[in-house]
């Protein structure tokens, strides 16, 4: 029996964070371009090409901007480029999402599919996130009730009582009570964000493990988690430094190759000294030199290397986690086992 056979078999039952961390690598390496290239594939389009390419059109649409004296934030904002950018970019950030929906189903599926000793079928994990697009709607339904649903009633009850004190003559009470309600519901949020968020990490997995995207199934993938929120934490902030530091000497590595060395440098002389003198109306020179000095062929390079980094890390995090959530399974069955033994052991 090889190594690889003997990883396969326990690889869902290691407990160690360090284990986890260690067979993650194993995994991911033994399954590297089914698993990374449809990420690469995908963020090279939405980030290197689209990202590339909006950014400039931005950038050289500001230049067109003859007037930037008594420039502050709500006219910027409200200048025809940058809302047209900004409703162009939320157009493509949608896409985005949606697309990360498909690629991670068919990322999931593959992972499942070595778990149960199948060979990765790319055209079938293809079918598998078409057909299973909407279901997995639900499941992401199921987290946001979970997590931001009561912070949302809060919130628009706020901007009612808000908008009725403003109505009916500013009444003090009403405004008082709806501005303690928007301060209530984020606190809310922002507990539910860190707290539910980490019990509903699992949710998808589960779901896509189970074939199963209901309800029963989101409820049972929360109490994978009781008892292990903590750990889930440490888990995840010893793998989060991991890839920061890797991200570091990455990214270090990509400004000493790329333009984009002299232009922070540009950039932060010109916030010092416009922050100091109140004056903002040279930002059209900074401008124009980023424009005069800008590289497609820099820019795609830097974007490349970022990405391929960017989505080896992505990749890794949801291989880790796929691999934590097999952990918590096991460990709660068998949990639910031993007690129901115990109940039989009393019985008899």
């Amino acid at each position: 029996m090889n190594i690889l056979f003997i990883n396969k078999i326990n690889m869902d039952i290691r407990e160690s964070v360090f284990d986890r961390i260690s067979d993650s690598f194993t995994f991911f390496k033994n399954n590297f371009s089914s698993l990374f290239l449809p990420f690469f594939i995908y963020n090279f389009i939405s980030i290197t090409i689209v990202g590339t390419i909006l950014q400039f059109y931005f950038i050289n649409s500001l230049s067109s901007i003859n007037d930037y004296s008594n420039l502050d934030a709500f006219s910027f904002l409200n200048n025809s480029v940058v809302v047209i950018w900004m409703v162009v970019s939320t157009f493509f950030f949608i896409l985005y999402l949606l697309a990360y929906v498909y690629v991670l189903l068919g990322l999931l599926k593959s992972i499942k599919q070595w778990f149960n000793w199948e060979k990765i079928d790319m055209i079938e994990n293809i079918k598998y996130w078409i057909w299973n697009f909407w279901n997995s709607m639900k499941t992401y339904w199921y987290i946001f009730v979970y997590i931001a649903m009561i912070p949302a009633l809060l919130f628009i009850l706020w901007g009612i009582l808000f908008n009725l004190s403003y109505y009916l003559d500013n009444i003090s009470v009403l405004s008082s009570i709806g501005w303690w309600l928007m301060l209530v519901s984020f606190i809310i949020f922002i507990f539910f964000s860190i707290y539910r968020w980490t019990k509903a990490r699992f949710a998808l997995y589960s779901a896509v493990n189970a074939n199963e995207f209901s309800k029963e199934n989101f409820n049972t993938s929360v109490k994978y988690t009781d008892n292990n929120w903590w750990r889930i934490v440490w888990n995840y902030l010893l793998v989060w430094i991991l890839i920061w530091f890797l991200g570091y000497v990455v990214s270090a590595l990509n400004w000493l190759i790329s333009f984009r060395l002299w232009w922070w440098s540009d950039l932060m002389s010109w916030l010092s000294e416009s922050y100091y003198n109140k004056d903002y109306s040279n930002i059209k020179d900074l401008i124009s030199n980023y424009i005069n000095n800008f590289s497609f062929i820099a820019e795609i390079l830097w974007n490349i290397i970022d990405t391929i980094f960017k989505t080896w890390a992505n990749v890794y995090i949801i291989v880790f986690s796929y691999i934590f959530y097999l952990r918590l399974e096991k460990e709660y069955l068998n949990n639910n086992k031993t007690l129901d033994n115990s109940k039989n052991e009393v019985k008899l």
